[in-house]
């Protein structure tokens, strides 16, 4: 009888124990010990609950229960990038949108589960274009106006030194435009200083070159300057070959709403024949387009000033040494906009050779080209600039 209550005693004490256990392995954590590492954190309990918001700092708020008021950061100060959610026992629920969706053009939720679940809601703090540019910049000679008949500050500096003015155009998600960059990748040249009416520009906005030349069929594109070398052929003469080619062919495949951001403006097309010396932006400026046209080429002050000892065999804007797939272009000449203008039979244009100098060739010869355009001035960005983490545009207007 004794034996059968100690027996009795232990298998109770046994059950107690695996109970506890249970209790301990399946509780519900808080939400404390499911995100300690996570600043932002949201509680969904079901699709009828709402959230407020609490700034915590300027790139991380906290998600509390707050019945039916819900406050979601402004989409005009700040960029939602991402959800991550987990259940009570702290599992990775994977795909989010079974559960929350978020539509970041006004910054709300559409709550899909009624299950207790936590998530942390990423943001970032908007930008203007400028302010993250200084931010990401660590020295200040690195982004600056270098002419004073420039009205552009400028990335001045070689391939080394460069590596924080990437950008991402056509898509505001990184994944995508990391893992396409003959794409969505750019890089800024600068940004306006002050309106110039001349070409109908307006302060703040950014001058954008995409990073590696267009291709198509997988080959990059080699294109003529104009069609004739005897003929005097500036950008606005219908026998230019790049600018219809940039502004139809090559503008085609950019997305409308992408396009619409894209400012319509005149263009410097003076002939310089001093390219490579401080007075090649006081001649580019001596003439304009007629017409207004989106696309361009950079001009050929924009390479020799993009950086500070005159010769530029080592600038960032070096196709071949200012990208990461070098060896891919190792083989390329590129286009810039400026006209050197006639000599003797020939009309010449100035272009980059392989080696990375600033030359003139004769304009019917095919090289490859680089779009070039600026973007309207109230864009809002974030990002680090660099070629993993390069800038988003968080705020798309055509103003």
């Amino acid at each position: 009888m004794k034996n059968k209550k100690i027996l009795k005693s232990i298998i109770i004490i046994l059950i107690l124990i695996e109970g506890i256990s249970l209790y301990l392995l399946y509780r519900p954590n808080n939400n404390k010990e499911l995100l300690e590492n996570v600043k932002a954190k949201e509680v969904l309990k079901n699709s009828e609950h709402s959230l407020a918001i609490k700034v915590q700092d300027e790139n991380t708020y906290e998600y509390e229960d707050a019945g039916t008021n819900t406050e979601w950061p402004s989409p005009t100060t700040h960029y939602y990038y991402g959800t991550s959610c987990v259940d009570e026992t702290g599992q990775d629920l994977g795909n989010t949108k079974q559960i929350v969706e978020f539509d970041d053009t006004t910054n709300t939720a559409t709550i899909t589960t009624k299950k207790t679940v936590y998530c942390t809601i990423y943001f970032a703090y908007k930008k203007d274009a400028l302010d993250l540019m200084k931010k990401t910049t660590t020295d200040s000679n690195l982004l600056k106006k270098k002419d004073t008949n420039d009205k552009l500050i400028r990335y001045i500096g070689t391939y080394s030194q460069i590596k924080n003015n990437y950008i991402c155009f056509g898509t505001s998600n990184i994944s995508t435009c990391t893992s396409d960059k003959d794409k969505y990748m750019y890089r800024i040249i600068g940004i306006q200083e002050q309106d110039d009416d001349l070409v109908e520009l307006k302060a703040n906005q950014l001058k954008i070159i995409k990073a590696t030349p267009v291709k198509e069929s997988s080959s990059v594109k080699a294109i003529a300057w104009a069609t004739n070398f005897s003929s005097d052929i500036d950008w606005d003469n219908a026998s230019n070959t790049v600018r219809p080619y940039l502004n139809t062919t090559f503008l085609s495949t950019i997305d409308t709403a992408w396009k619409g951001i894209i400012s319509n403006p005149k263009w410097y097309i003076g002939d310089d024949k001093q390219a490579t010396s401080t007075t090649g932006i006081t001649n580019e400026k001596k003439k304009q387009t007629t017409g207004n046209y989106q696309v361009g080429l950079m001009y050929a002050s924009d390479y020799y000033n993009s950086w500070s000892y005159g010769s530029n065999t080592n600038s960032w804007l070096h196709i071949i040494r200012g990208t990461s797939s070098s060896s891919t272009y190792s083989s390329q000449y590129e286009w810039t906009m400026t006209r050197y203008g006639r000599d003797g039979y020939y009309y010449l244009a100035w272009n980059v050779y392989t080696g990375g100098t600033l030359d003139h060739d004769i304009v019917d010869l095919t090289r490859a080209v680089r779009p070039v355009f600026y973007l309207s001035s109230n864009i809002k960005l974030s990002g680090e600039g660099t070629e993993t983490s390069p800038f988003i545009i968080t705020t798309k207007s055509n103003n």
